[in-house]
Formats: C-alpha cells, sequence, structure tokens
C-alpha cells in the first residue's frame, strides 16, 4: 500500500538502510488504504517506472485501477515528502474514482509498466483486460484521464476476450521495453509464455513477431 524510495551510492547500494520518503501514506508508520480512492492513496502497487529526465514516477494502483504519476524531483535532494500527491492518474477520469472499465480510458487491474522514448509512451499491461495499452505521456500533453493510442491483445478497445495464438494474451502482467530494437516483451502469464512486440508502432490486433516459452 506504499512505495519507499531510498537513496542509493554511485556503486548502487543503498546510503542508508532507511527510505528517505514514502508514497501512498501520510507517514512511515501507516498502511491504511481508506474506503475511497485520492490523490495520496495507493492501493495493491504492482508496477513501477521511473521518468528520469522529467522527475516523474508511474505507479500501477491495481485494485483502484489506475495508474499513478507522481513528480518525484524534489525526492532527487534527499527531501523527503510523505503523503506525496498525484500529478495525474491515467484509468479513471478523477483521482476519487475507482471503478473498472475496459475503454480507452479505463484499466481493470493494471500491473506492469514500461516507459519508452525518453518519457513519451508508457505501456500498461492491463491484466483483467487481457490486454496492453499504450499511453501518450509526454509531459507536454500530459493530463488525467486521457485515452489511450494503442492496444495490444485486443482488436479494438471495448473488448478483452481472452486470447492465444499470435494476437491474443490473457492475463498479461510484466512488461519490459527494448530502446535500441524498439521491441515489447510481454509477459503473457495464463499462457505460459513471453510474447515479442515490435512497438515502432502499435495497432489493434498486432500479431507478436516471436515468442518464448512455446514452440508456437
Amino acid at each position: 500500500r506504499r512505495v519507499l524510495v531510498f537513496q542509493l551510492e554511485d556503486a548502487g547500494a543503498p546510503a542508508s538502510p532507511n527510505a528517505i520518503a514514502v508514497i501512498g501514506q501520510p507517514d512511515f508508520m501507516r498502511c491504511d488504504i481508506g474506503p475511497l480512492a485520492t490523490d495520496t492513496a495507493i492501493w495493491n502497487p504492482n508496477g513501477l517506472a521511473v521518468d528520469e529526465p522529467n522527475g516523474r514516477l508511474f505507479v500501477s494502483d491495481s485494485s483502484f485501477h489506475r495508474v499513478l504519476v507522481f513528480n518525484v524531483a524534489s525526492l532527487d535532494a534527499g527531501m523527503s515528502d510523505a503523503g506525496l500527491r498525484a500529478s495525474y492518474v491515467l484509468g479513471q477520469p478523477t483521482m476519487d474514482t475507482s471503478d473498472a472499465a475496459t475503454s480507452a480510458t479505463g484499466l481493470k487491474y493494471p500491473m506492469g509498466l514500461a516507459l519508452a522514448d525518453d518519457g513519451g509512451t508508457l505501456f500498461v499491461a492491463d491484466r483483467d483486460n487481457n490486454r496492453v495499452l499504450r499511453f501518450d505521456v509526454a509531459p507536454s500533453t500530459m493530463d488525467s484521464g486521457i485515452a489511450a493510442s494503442g492496444v495490444l491483445g485486443q482488436s479494438n478497445f471495448t473488448d478483452n476476450t481472452a486470447g492465444f495464438f499470435d494476437a491474443g494474451l490473457e492475463e498479461p502482467s510484466r512488461l519490459a521495453y527494448d530502446g535500441f530494437r524498439k521491441w515489447l516483451f510481454v509477459s503473457d502469464t495464463s499462457n505460459n509464455r513471453v510474447m515479442v512486440f515490435n512497438v515502432v508502432a502499435v495497432d489493434a490486433g498486432e500479431a507478436a513477431m516471436a515468442v518464448l516459452g512455446q514452440p508456437d
């Protein structure tokens, strides 16, 4: 129900065993979720993506069916900021809604995140909708409730039928982006495989270019 922030040394080890900040809770001693979604609450965080050039953190808030976007630039200076408010939300029209939906603007239990193109494109594993959504999240056009610009695993934004073959997904959960080749790796969990998509452009119903974990 929270995200902890640790200061790392150049070698990658923590500079201190203590976190310097907490996101999703008002202090380090609580783990409340509250009855409603807000811009400071997180329920079941499942995926993170850091946009270092623009000082943003994307958090998939799975049980509230949304992705929260936090401005964490101030944390680079070691400033503790418990109760940090999200700047934007994806998957919901406002910060105080938490309904699951199958649409270009909705999500249903999002999990893994992958950020591409210097912070301009975010891929979201929308697990219970059996799809991966692409959002254009450049800081100049970022806003709450924006519609996805592409979908993998479905032929449109309103279907969520589980599938297999080369264009279907069933409960995708984790993502990894290869920025050099513009490939997206998707853990297609309930199909027991990893799908590889060429995401130079994302077309609805696009077929994967390769599969790992299965012979075909």
